[in-house]
């Protein structure tokens, strides 16, 4: 099983092997699962839209390669972008407060790598 699935049951109560001291990694994989709903929140939002990446990028003057970065890339969206990307899928306040939410506690995480 993936990591990530394995991090999915155990946040979802039906494992508990988690190791004491593994507080941050469980934060880090509630990061990553926030990360992966906000992305599939965009391409639904997108599609409901009838928005192509092409028409997205035209409308918000950006190059399409950051509007599809935004949709697939592992790094939390900037939530400037977000809130550009939701109020023009016409999306409600309390949905695009939730998922501003999401992207804030996924920026708030913490992040594994290198450090001094």
């Amino acid at each position: 099983m993936r990591q990530w699935g394995r991090w999915v049951l155990l946040l979802r109560g039906w494992g508990s092997d988690v190791n004491a001291g593994d507080a941050a990694n469980t934060e880090y994989a509630l990061s990553e699962v926030a990360q992966r709903e906000v992305r599939a929140a965009l391409r639904t939002a997108r599609h409901q839209a009838s928005f192509t990446p092409f028409r997205v990028a035209d409308e918000l003057n950006w190059p399409l390669s950051k509007v599809l970065r935004c949709e697939q890339s592992s790094r939390p969206v900037p939530a400037d972008d977000l809130e550009q990307l939701l109020r023009l899928y016409g999306l409600a306040h309390n949905i695009r407060q939730h998922l501003l939410a999401l992207t804030r506690s996924a920026v708030n995480a913490p992040q594994f790598g290198y450090r001094e």
